[in-house]
């Protein structure tokens, strides 16, 4: 299980890099909104390799099958590698290829906020983002919130991994009527 687990776990990592460089060098003139979702197709599209390394796992068992439990597991193994990838990688991001990113996203929440809110509600959500601002800055935080998303989305991705390769015998439900 191993060599499959870092096999994926790296295709799944190099994967995350590239889709990261192709929005860096070709999507950077592009929305704040536009990034996000391209970040989140290309977590996405890193992840598949979470199925193709349990269904490697899982093929290459004596008797082809798989316990939900074990493919969740095997998943997850999978899973960290672009996690912790994606975080090293933004971290390197915001400090030494693109260091204002912070100071412009930070712009366009302030311009988007103020087309949302006025008065003392907007007063409020400006004073919020500014103490948001520093503690979102630092490279740990960045680090923790990019792996988490990955963690978090890697898990619901290993979720249906095992449930749609576990072997059908282990878990299924007669209902006679």
């Amino acid at each position: 299980m191993k060599s499959i687990v870092f096999k994926f776990g790296l295709i799944s990592a190099v994967t995350v890099l590239i889709l990261f460089f192709i929005s860096y060098l070709f999507l950077e003139n592009l929305s704040f909104a536009v990034q996000e979702i391209w970040g989140y197709l290309s977590i996405f599209i890193a992840l598949t390799f979470v199925f193709f390394g349990v269904k490697s796992y899982r093929d290459g068992l004596p008797q082809k099958e798989i316990s939900f439990g074990r493919a969740l597991g095997a998943g997850m193994l999978i899973v960290i590698f672009p996690a912790i990838i994606f975080g090293l990688f933004n971290v390197v991001y915001i400090t030494y290829l693109n260091p204002d990113f912070t100071e412009q996203y930070y712009a366009a929440q302030i311009a988007d906020t103020m087309n949302q809110y006025s008065g003392a509600e907007l007063t409020a959500q400006l004073a919020e983002m500014e103490s948001m601002k520093e503690w979102a800055s630092s490279g740990s935080t960045t680090f923790i919130l990019m792996a988490s998303t990955v963690l978090i989305l890697g898990f619901i991705v290993s979720l249906i991994t095992a449930a749609t390769l576990r072997s059908s015998g282990t878990t299924s439900v007669v209902i006679d009527n």
